[in-house]
């Protein structure tokens, strides 16, 4: 299940690398738009997601110590942020009728991230 769990953190890097990529591409469309908060908050938060997925999948794949602890903290700050994004930048109207899955999903995810390194923390510390 942890090969799972790195599968999901290499394709949330990629989410965050793609986001980058295309807010950087097409920085000119989105600043004509007048998007709040812009083009810019978008290639920060490609970028950050990027390094962070990327950092979590390869320290649980290296089996570091501190990376059970350090992707647990890293899920919780990820859903946080996504809901302050949701609740005080998305102003669409999809987003206010579908956030009762988008609730259920948070709690989904989390919940597998921390049942699958409380059943693998021997084996990330290298014990198993």
């Amino acid at each position: 299940m942890l090969i799972v769990l790195v599968l999901g953190l290499l394709f949330f890097s990629l989410t965050g690398w793609m986001r980058l990529y295309l807010s950087i591409q097409d920085w000119q469309l989105l600043a004509s738009l007048g998007l709040f908060p812009g083009p810019l908050y978008l290639a920060v938060y490609g970028a950050i997601v990027g390094l962070c997925g990327a950092a979590a999948a390869l320290s649980l794949w290296l089996r570091r110590p501190w990376a059970p602890r350090a992707v647990r903290i890293g899920a919780l700050a990820v859903a946080a942020w996504y809901w302050l994004d949701r609740l005080f930048f998305t102003q669409s109207a999809s987003s206010r009728t579908n956030w009762p899955f988008s609730a259920g999903m948070t709690v989904i995810c989390l919940l597998f991230v921390f049942f699958v390194l409380a059943r693998s923390c021997e084996f990330v510390r290298g014990n198993a």
